[in-house]
């Protein structure tokens, strides 16, 4: 499907949506009353992300399934913040980025040729940011994961680049071979 038809199709049922939860506001007066308690800001992200998710597979879009999952993460991570109070926890939590973004990589597999480059794609990508993760919460004031022991998580980050090279046959995504055939 080209993507110029597949973004038709993803504002469509965007717009379908929309039209649909404001006519049931307008046909049932009631519903934000009922609606109230349980939407919080967090929720319309999650909700963005998961439309994103959604049209990706109805349009074949592997694009839009990576970016539904990014939006979801940061939902959680603000969910977090929110009932927790601890809105310092951002000065780790955003290296967890990369984890919503490999999660959608591995997602959006089902739709993109290459599925098992974007698997593996995908779990260097959550290594990778879960290796941050306990890197940066046990050096700015997260738990403290693994004490004294934090280089070894140095390590294995260079451990993972210096797989990749190695592997490169099956993680190699093909905008890097694209890149390099030009």
């Amino acid at each position: 499907m080209e993507k110029r038809n597949s973004s038709h199709i993803s504002i469509g049922i965007g717009l379908l949506l929309v039209g649909a939860i404001m006519l049931s506001f307008q046909l049932v007066p009631d519903l934000r009353q009922i609606i109230a308690p349980y939407a919080n800001w967090p929720l319309i992200i999650a909700a963005f992300g998961l439309f994103l998710i959604f049209t990706g597979f109805i349009a074949q879009n592997p694009e839009s399934i990576t970016g539904g999952c990014f939006f979801i993460g940061l939902a959680g991570i603000f969910t977090w913040q929110v009932y927790t109070g601890d809105w310092a926890s951002w000065a780790y939590m955003w290296t967890l980025f990369g984890a919503f973004s490999g999660a959608g990589t591995i997602l959006s597999s089902f739709v993109a040729p290459q599925p098992q480059k974007k698997i593996f794609k995908g779990l260097r990508d959550i290594l990778f940011s879960a290796i941050m993760f306990f890197l940066f919460s046990s050096l700015l004031g997260g738990k403290n994961w693994i004490g004294p022991y934090w280089p070894v998580l140095i390590i294995l980050a260079g451990l993972v680049m210096l797989a990749k090279p190695l592997f490169s046959r099956f993680i190699n995504d093909s905008s890097e071979s694209e890149t390099i055939n030009n």
